[in-house]
């Protein structure tokens, strides 16, 4: 090897342990910050988070559980992700840019995995921008989780979503939140569905309970107040029939008739679902026309404080 070709090749070698030395740094730092994947077990598709609060160490959210984990990096290109157990879950997987796949093992058992890092969000100026953040979240989300999207289906939703983003400005809170249940419903899993009520406390309701006894809607819980109501027919509901108001929130939920009249029973309490339906003029009084015992009476009903909760509100 002549000197100049010594010199040439020892730059060369210099430049790439240089380039390697000074990627290191950036390369470590990309697992910190949020994550989320899925993986296949039998026939049922698992979805689960972790947020990384360091290179090392972070939450793996799933199934209703929050388990801490550390990461570790036995070579470039490589993550192994481990619960910290007496029998942990270890993640192995490779990273390409801000995906990382491979094999997930508990006990006997492996399956694969593929996760995605989440997009941070920044703070939204306005109403309509956070809105369509929530739209653009709500269209990633299913596009990549949804496994029942028929051709037709996944066109309607795109669709819908559309419109959607094109409404913010001029449509408020519960008809946007109204026709989103509706586009999701659109995908006709009953699985997949838009918490109103029920299982999330992010909407007021009335302070009566009701539910359907055959084709005829009862109430069945008041406050202590309002016990003269207990029993009572409910023949319309903001001037609107109770049969027409049941076909109005009908389409909030994918699913069988019993589902969606189960659904009913709350959707029908609640005075932004009621606005956003069209069944209502309003959400701070609504007007229930009722037969008790026989006799007909009309009570204005105005809503509760809203009580947030992440856990089921109550199950007849």
């Amino acid at each position: 090897m002549t000197v100049n070709n010594f010199r040439l090749f020892r730059t060369i070698a210099l430049w790439a342990l240089a380039t390697l030395l000074s990627a290191a740094p950036c390369f470590a730092q990309r697992l910190t910050g949020a994550w989320e994947g899925t993986y296949s077990e039998s026939r049922r598709v698992v979805v689960f988070g972790i947020n990384f609060a360091s290179e090392t160490q972070g939450i793996l959210q799933i199934l209703g559980k929050e388990i801490p984990i550390i990461a570790t990096r036995p070579q470039i290109g490589s993550v192994e992700i481990r619960t910290q157990d007496e029998d942990p879950t270890v993640f192995t997987g490779k990273e390409e840019g801000d995906i990382i796949a491979g094999a997930l093992r508990y006990g006997p058992t492996t399956l694969h995995f593929r996760m995605e890092r989440e997009p941070p969000l920044t703070q939204p100026g306005n109403r309509e921008e956070a809105w369509r953040q929530d739209l653009d979240y709500a269209q990633r989300k299913l596009l990549r989780l949804e496994t029942s999207f028929t051709p037709g289906s996944r066109r309607h939703f795109l669709d819908s979503l559309a419109k959607l983003k094109a409404s913010t400005a001029s449509s408020d809170d519960p008809h946007i939140i109204i026709e989103l249940a509706r586009a999701v419903a659109a995908i006709h899993n009953a699985h997949t569905r838009l918490y109103l009520l029920r299982n999330r406390t992010d909407l007021r309701r009335l302070p009566i309970r009701v539910w359907w006894f055959r084709d005829r809607l009862h109430i069945v819980r008041t406050l202590p107040e309002q016990k003269g109501l207990l029993g009572c027919e409910v023949a319309r509901i903001a001037s609107v029939p109770v049969a027409r108001a049941r076909r109005m929130v009908d389409g909030l939920y994918a699913g069988s008739d019993g589902w969606r009249d189960y659904m009913s029973t709350y959707t029908l309490t609640s005075p932004e679902i009621l606005f956003g339906v069209n069944i209502a003029r309003g959400t701070e009084s609504i007007r229930w026309d009722l037969k008790c015992n026989g006799k007909n009476r009309s009570v204005d009903l105005k809503p509760l404080p809203l009580k947030r909760s992440t856990v089921p509100v109550e199950s007849w």
